[in-house]
């Protein structure tokens, strides 16, 4: 598979399906265009179209004519990428962003909760950076390697964990069903790290990690699990590599799978009215470790559509 790669920042730029035609612009031609958009003469087909494409507010998304299908925030006020809108393919999103219970949450997302007692998961002074990141297309398709730092701000020369995450769009199918990929791996600095959580009680605690705060639409979709279980409590009690909320009258859903866990990997998972919450937490059952130079490497797949 041939992609189209460059470094966001230096040069963004448009990839349109359509009758087999593409279009590239140069960072100049984007930021001069209001739209950041392909010329419509060059694309046959943008009503139906999918293309991706980088924006100058460092996002990079796939849209289908004016419809954002998804799209990848790489600059945000916290610090920490996320992605949302994420869309079924009847347009429905299911992404919900900065809600007022918990402001925090931003659709999908990674974050720590604790690293060596600093809370990195609510505004602390655990800070997450992104220090640069690249982008490649293959048509729909969209593949984007980031490079980010973990660190106190009260100590911000000292880093305490870094990674590399690559996070891989599919084009979507017939159906309009596609996935995300997010791979990380995690590098400790100087000293140990150790990851940690809210130990678990009766209504809520044990996350940390890949998180994805769904839409309250889903609070209607069906809740099933790997191993059986559909309630908060008795799902994080047993091991599972996946959980997905799934529409019975269309089909389409969410379904979140670890690709490489922890043994102390477990779902933490909310579905109620107004909240609908998933997080396959890789301490959930005890802190780890990462000893000082060492690595974890963590994977998941979030699938959007029918299967």
């Amino acid at each position: 598979m041939k992609m189209r790669s460059f470094w966001v920042g230096t040069l963004a730029g448009v990839l349109v399906l359509g009758a087999g035609k593409y279009a590239a612009l140069t960072y100049a031609e984007e930021t001069a265009s209001s739209k950041n958009t392909v010329p419509a003469a060059q694309c046959a087909d943008s009503e139906t179209a999918y293309f991706c494409e980088t924006t100058p507010e460092k996002t990079v998304r796939l849209r289908r004519g004016e419809k954002t299908i998804w799209e990848l925030h790489l600059k945000a006020p916290e610090g920490k990428p996320y992605i949302g809108p994420l869309c079924l393919p009847d347009g429905r999103d299911v992404a919900l962003l900065r809600p007022k219970d918990h402001v925090w949450h931003l659709g999908a997302w990674f974050s720590w909760k604790y690293l060596n007692g600093v809370n990195y998961w609510e505004p602390s002074h655990g800070k997450t950076k992104l220090a640069d990141h690249s982008v490649k297309f293959d048509g729909a398709a969209a593949e984007v390697t980031l490079h980010l730092v973990y660190f106190d701000a009260r100590d911000p020369g000292k880093i305490v964990l870094s990674e590399e995450r690559v996070i891989s769009f599919s084009a979507p199918d017939e159906t309009g069903s596609y996935a995300m990929t997010s791979r990380h791996r995690f590098t400790a600095g100087e000293k140990d790290v150790k990851l940690d959580r809210t130990p678990p009680h009766s209504h809520g605690g044990g996350y940390a990690g890949l998180a994805f705060r769904m839409s309250p639409t889903l609070s209607a979709f069906e809740l099933k699990c790997e191993n059986g279980e559909t309630e908060m409590t008795k799902i994080r009690e047993k091991s599972a590599s996946w959980i997905e909320y799934r529409e019975k009258e269309t089909g389409l859903g969410v379904r979140m799978t670890v690709l490489k866990g922890t043994p102390e990997t477990r779902f933490y998972a909310q579905h109620r009215e107004n909240y609908c919450f998933v997080n396959p937490c890789p301490v959930l059952t005890a802190p780890r470790t990462i000893p000082a130079g060492e690595t974890l490497e963590l994977a998941y797949e979030i699938h959007l559509g029918k299967r």
